[in-house]
């Protein structure tokens, strides 16, 4: 296969991995291997994220981070940052299914950063929406709902818009406002219509039906899990089937209606374990177990409960522990088992401890780690007042000094024009004009002025040193000036010098500093 062909098969890939998963999936596989043959990798991070989404919509969690470890290897030999990032939120998003939730937010944060590197505002939206739900595995939903709402800003104008439009709507409901949650379904169905997202359509219908079934409204929660079978089929989304059956069955079990309700359960645990999903399939076991037991039936439901165990174990799926052990003691208590009973109440207290203590150290991580920012903040502006306070009081320290030195210098030259006009001995007028003419270099506490220097600019004199040794002590306490800017002639009558020796040591540190013409030395300083 050429490289244009393997282009043209990637942009399909693309084009189907919503609409049509299954499907993109096996197209992924085939650009692997014809990219692998032909040593062409441009394709390949983008396969390899569409093989790892595949992976990871069956539970195989392990094989879809070596997908997603891979599309970052090579994304990383390509320079292909992009890649780079939407397969490190891919990660993420395994970590989460793997209730790793800590390293989860890593990972997405860590997208977050390489998504606004190359303005992928769509890989940084999805990133978004992976810390949304997080942050709502924690239940910190003022957390996940800011998290949502930045990822629908990231996304709006996009197919993926409906993804963040869809976890607000599920945050609504989660706070117990169910017509606001309705609501925001039924725009995330309005969006989806019109971009014929099938997927987008289903997954709006499933969630009204969950609405309306925590309403007890049955019959119209059946309606809705209906339409999201019938969005399923024509796509060959299969997972998609199974889940309407299920929960169409599940329906029909609070409707009395058993018969209906088993072969529908039965034939979502049939196309699960068709497409792999072995720990849905034992979800769909759970619902006959329900059955079995509103039909008074506790032995088959052990049955069920029992194989849907050992199947969750074999997928490694272990988040619906807690409702196994729900079904073990209901069952147990039908047939007055109450040894049983006890040990699966106690079981299932443990393991919703256990889920507390998980949701618990993840909102003790994210406090701290807030509780650290702002700390850090605090530092931070504590450290830029205390500079602002030193800056100020070295400013009117040399302020001062200035003053002094030229009040000084005033009253040497009224005093050297006096000796002019009344002579002294020659020995007394030449000691006289010596003392006068170091007066006011005499008036400056160099040991103060340094002190008061490095508290404002703490590692100035250091790096100066670091980056240019052969710059004098004289040059080095004129860079310390001009930092302050201050001009020649103040500097001059700071150091007792004239003001073209200040202009020969400045030059002197152009040369040491190697500045072109174009560099001021005291913005190069003032950087420093």
């Amino acid at each position: 296969m050429t490289p244009a062909e393997i282009d043209r098969l990637s942009e399909k890939m693309v084009a189907l991995r919503e609409s049509g998963p299954a499907t993109a999936y096996e197209l992924s596989e085939t650009i692997i291997v014809e990219s692998v043959a032909s040593g062409y990798e441009r394709c390949l991070p983008e396969a390899y994220i569409t093989r790892a989404d595949g992976l990871r919509r069956v539970s195989k969690n392990e094989e879809a981070t070596e997908a997603f470890e891979r599309a970052i290897a090579i994304s990383r030999k390509l320079g292909d940052r992009l890649h780079e990032g939407r397969a490190t939120n891919g990660l993420g998003i395994v970590a989460k299914y793997q209730e790793n939730f800590q390293l989860a937010q890593v990972h997405s944060e860590s997208a977050v950063v390489i998504a606004d590197e190359v303005k992928d505002t769509v890989g940084k939206g999805l990133a978004l929406k992976n810390l949304a739900d997080v942050f709502d595995t924690w239940g910190l939903y003022d957390q996940a709902t800011e998290y949502s709402q930045s990822s629908y800003e990231a996304l709006r104008g996009t197919p993926s818009e409906i993804m963040p439009l869809y976890k607000l709507a599920h945050l609504v409901f989660l706070s117990g406002d169910d017509e606001s949650a309705l609501a925001l379904y039924q725009r995330v169905l309005d969006l989806a219509t019109a971009q014929d997202n099938k997927a987008g359509i289903g997954a709006a219908h499933s969630q009204m039906g969950e609405i309306y079934f925590h309403q007890m409204d049955y019959v119209r929660a059946r309606e809705h899990f209906q339409v999201e079978g019938d969005m399923a089929r024509p796509v060959g989304n299969l997972d998609g089937v199974a889940h309407s059956l299920r929960q169409v069955a599940e329906c029909e079990i609070e409707l009395g209606e058993f018969d209906s309700a088993e072969e529908k359960c039965l034939e979502a645990f049939r196309i699960n374990g068709q497409i792999g999903q072995a720990g849905r399939a034992g979800t769909a076991l759970l619902s006959l177990a329900t059955l079995e037991l509103k039909r008074g039936n506790a032995t088959k439901a052990l049955e069920y409960i029992s194989d849907c165990e050992a199947r969750k174990q074999a997928s490694g799926d272990r988040q619906s522990d807690l409702v196994l052990h729900e079904g073990y003691s209901a069952a147990y208590e039908q047939l007055g088992n109450w040894q049983k009973v006890a040990y699966h109440e106690k079981e299932r207290h443990r393991l919703s401890d256990e889920k507390n203590s998980i949701r618990f150290k993840g909102q003790l991580s994210i406090v701290q780690n807030l509780l650290a920012t702002e700390r850090e903040r605090k530092d931070t502006e504590i450290q830029r007042l205390r500079a602002e306070h030193y800056e100020r009081e070295l400013a009117n320290s040399t302020l001062q000094l200035l003053a002094q030195t030229e009040l000084l210098s005033e009253l040497r030259d009224g005093l050297l024009q006096f000796i002019r006009k009344f002579p002294l001995p020659d020995g007394a007028a030449r000691e006289l004009r010596e003392r006068l003419k170091a007066l006011p270099c005499k008036a400056v506490d160099w040991e103060k002025f340094d002190t008061q220097f490095k508290s404002a600019h703490p590692e100035f004199t250091k790096k100066l040193i670091e980056k240019h040794p052969t710059l004098s002590p004289t040059e080095l306490r004129i860079c310390s000036l001009v930092r302050m800017n201050l001009k020649s002639e103040d500097i001059a009558r700071l150091l007792c010098l004239s003001e073209r020796t200040v202009e020969n040591h400045r030059n002197h540190v152009r040369q040491k500093m190697k500045l072109k013409r174009s560099e001021e030395l005291a913005i190069v300083l003032a950087k420093m």
